[in-house]
C-alpha cells in the first residue's frame, strides 16, 4: 500500500488576492504551471539537503536514511529536467552560467547513472555457477550487489548551491510568465468565469487509481489517504459562523 504525504505549494505568495478562484487555460497558463513546477522541485530538492545536513550533523542517521535522503534531492532536481512536464526549457539553461552547467550536467550524471537507474558500477548482479572435479554443473547463487548513494558534505553543498541558482535563473521566466497570463485574461475575464474553482478531495487510498493516466479533471485533486483515520473534530460555534 502507498502512502502519501500532501505538501502543497503556494507559488503566489504575497501577492494573491481573494476573490473568486478560478483556473486558467490555455498556452499562457500552461507554461506558467510548467515553469511554477520547476521551482517546486527545487525547492523540494533544496529542503531535502537542508534535512540531510541536518541529519549528518547529529550525528545520529544511520547511513541507510543519509542514502534515502541523498537519493530524494537528486531525484527531486533531476525532475526539472525530465520531468512529466516536459525538459527544461533552452532559454533557462542558456541563463546559466559556465560553471552552473556543469553542475547541472554532474547532476544529472548522478541521477542517471548512480540514482534513477541500475545500470552502472554500484549495481550488479552475478550468476555464479559451481563446476565439479568430475564436470558436474550446478548453480551456486544469485549475487545482487546494490550500493546506495550518499552525498558528501561538499557533494550537498554543491547540489543545494545548484538548486540556488537555477532558482534565481528562472525567477524573471516565473515573472514573464505570469504577466502573459494577465494578458491573456485581461481581453475577457469573464470568459475564464465558467472554468470551476480548484478542489481538493480525499479518497480512499485503496480505491485510488495510482497507475492510470488522469486527463482533464476540470480542477478536482484526489488525494488518497487512510479515510478511517482522518479526524477533523467537531466544529464550535465560532468555527460554524466563519464556515458560513
Amino acid at each position: 500500500m502507498v502512502d502519501v504525504h500532501v505538501q502543497v505549494t503556494n507559488m503566489l505568495g504575497p501577492e494573491y488576492q481573494a476573490g473568486k478562484q478560478v483556473i486558467a487555460y490555455g498556452a499562457e497558463a500552461k507554461r506558467l504551471a510548467f515553469l511554477a513546477r520547476i521551482d517546486a522541485d527545487l525547492q523540494l530538492a533544496i529542503a531535502r539537503c537542508d534535512l540531510l545536513e541536518e541529519e549528518r550533523v547529529s550525528g545520529l542517521a544511520e547511513v541507510a536514511r543519509l542514502a534515502s535522503l541523498a537519493e530524494s534531492a537528486v531525484v527531486a532536481y533531476g525532475r526539472i529536467a525530465q520531468g512529466a512536464g516536459g525538459r527544461m526549457p533552452p532559454e533557462l539553461v542558456s541563463d546559466l552560467d559556465d560553471e552552473t552547467r556543469a553542475l547541472h550536467s554532474w547532476a544529472m550524471a548522478l541521477r542517471d547513472k548512480h540514482v534513477g537507474h541500475s545500470v552502472n558500477a554500484l549495481n550488479q548482479t552475478l550468476t555464479i555457477a559451481v563446476i565439479s572435479d568430475d564436470g558436474e554443473v550446478s548453480l551456486r547463487d544469485v549475487f545482487a550487489m546494490n550500493l546506495r548513494v550518499v552525498l558528501t558534505e561538499d557533494d550537498m553543498v554543491r547540489l543545494r548551491t545548484l538548486a540556488e541558482a537555477v532558482r534565481i535563473a528562472l525567477a524573471p521566466h516565473l515573472v514573464t510568465a505570469r504577466e502573459c497570463v494577465i494578458e491573456a485574461l485581461s481581453p475577457d475575464p469573464a470568459a475564464s468565469l465558467g472554468n470551476p474553482q480548484p478542489q481538493l478531495d480525499l479518497v480512499s487510498r485503496d480505491d485510488f487509481d495510482y497507475e492510470g493516466t488522469r486527463g482533464d479533471v476540470r480542477g478536482m485533486i484526489l488525494i488518497p489517504v487512510n479515510l478511517e483515520e482522518q479526524s477533523y473534530g467537531d466544529l464550535d460555534e465560532s468555527d460554524t459562523e466563519a464556515n458560513a
